[in-house]
């Protein structure tokens, strides 16, 4: 049993105790240590899983860590009007597997951003062209405008001076028969 013991606490926990059957003492204290022999057995099973657990979350936490950065990385560029940005899966950089739906999203969304760009661009053209059509077509019709106003009004003086010669030729006129009748009355009295 001293052996057995002495080589637990050294954490041989392969040995198989003996005596364990036995109904006195020995066989209490052979029991006793079979139950801590199975507990330390437990508690090297779970030392080992808490290390492995401790890997795999230091694993995760990488992944995480690149997932975290690359995203930042992107979204700063992005926030700079960068929309040729993406986030990239090669071999030299790989992305984590199991967020990789989140880069997928990323880009599907810088796509749409550009393409939404592209269209409000091609419609500012468009409204920039059309404005300066109508601009062009405001001035033209000002300047026909300006040139039917002059031509109006050179009418109107022209036609003011036809009525003053018209006017003039009436006076003369009237003048002129106000003499004829003052000669026809002369020539009938004499």
């Amino acid at each position: 049993m001293t052996s057995s013991i002495v080589n637990l606490s050294k954490g041989d926990l392969n040995e198989e105790l003996q005596f364990t059957n036995r109904k006195d003492e020995i066989g209490s204290i052979a029991s006793s240590l079979t139950i801590l022999q199975d507990s330390m057995r437990q508690a090297e099973e779970l030392k080992i899983a808490a290390a492995e657990q401790s890997q795999i979350d230091e694993a995760k936490s990488a992944e995480q860590q690149i997932v975290v950065t690359q995203l930042s990385d992107g979204l700063s560029k992005l926030s700079d009007l960068d929309l040729t940005v993406r986030i990239e899966n090669t071999a030299a950089e790989p992305f984590p597997a199991e967020y990789d739906g989140l880069r997928i999203s990323f880009n599907r969304l810088v796509d749409q951003l550009s393409d939404t760009m592209k269209s409000l661009t091609y419609a500012a053209e468009v409204v920039t062209g059309d404005a300066e059509e109508m601009a062009s077509s405001a001035s033209d019709l000002s300047m026909r405008t300006e040139s039917q106003a002059a031509t109006l009004e050179e009418s109107a003086a022209a036609l003011e001076e036809m009525s003053h010669s018209v006017q003039s030729t009436a006076e003369n006129a009237s003048d002129a028969e106000t003499t004829t009748q003052e000669n026809r009355e002369a020539a009938q009295r004499t």
